[in-house]
């Protein structure tokens, strides 16, 4: 019987970009497969915030970023900063409603 861990990293990722980002944070406590996976998604939607314009890195680094350094993703906090990102984005969104 196939596992989990038998999925393409791309096929996690399409499965994973359907789960809220309140409950990605917690996905990435899975297994090391997850957190590679979750990571590469969380590295990738702050890059493309941060080329937008629509943060600085100054702010990034607030939220536990380490964009552009070499690091062991088993133990960084990119997907922390993501999820910090989210959120921050999120109150503020909720405060103008």
């Amino acid at each position: 019987m196939p596992s989990w861990s038998q999925l393409a990293p791309e096929l996690l990722e399409k499965i994973f970009s359907y789960v809220p980002q309140f409950s990605r944070y917690r996905l990435a406590e899975v297994c090391p497969q997850w957190r590679s996976v979750l990571h590469t998604m969380a590295v990738h939607h702050l890059a493309v915030h941060l080329h937008k314009g629509l943060l600085q890195e100054r702010q990034l680094r607030r939220f536990g970023w380490r964009g552009g350094e070499t690091h062991d993703i088993l133990a960084c906090d990119c997907i922390g900063a993501a999820f910090n990102y989210f959120l921050s984005v999120f109150k503020a969104e909720s405060i103008r409603i």
